[in-house]
């Protein structure tokens, strides 16, 4: 209770401005508000937000494969955005994870794979999360 009391202040105040340039703040999912909003490192690449969904999480197992997505509502620079969410799927996943994997260089070997991995080695490291787009309705 406490921690969602201060989610969503640290949310509606000047300070998530500055927590935004690392991370978005997953506040609904399918329409259905969170009881605590779930904080998502992302990178951006071609207006979408691109978030790597970690296997013990539970929350991107709701984003369905395909285009039409699932509506989403994140903070993101201190306002509410809607969004859609899609799971990243063939070249828009490995250029994803590659876009990820520049801004967080440290993910490279929490992924098991080298800064100068090929398209093989990118594919098997994306078999252990779930790739998500979150792009703008």
């Amino acid at each position: 209770m406490i921690r969602t009391v201060l989610k969503r202040l640290v949310l509606a105040s000047p300070l998530h401005q500055t927590i935004s340039r690392r991370f978005l703040l997953l506040i609904s999912l399918d329409g259905t508000t969170l009881e605590d909003p779930i904080p998502l490192r992302y990178a951006t690449h071609e207006g979408a937000h691109i978030v790597l969904g970690e296997p013990e999480a539970s929350w991107w197992r709701r984003v369905p494969t395909g285009a039409d997505g699932v509506a989403v509502t994140v903070g993101f620079k201190g306002h509410q955005v809607p969004m859609t969410a899609t799971m990243a799927a063939g070249e828009e996943l490995d250029e994803s994870i590659l876009r990820y994997l520049q801004k967080y260089p440290g993910e490279w070997t929490a992924l098991g794979v080298d800064a100068a991995a090929g398209p093989a080695e990118m594919e098997q490291a994306a078999q252990g999360v779930a790739v998500v787009r979150f792009t703008p309705r």
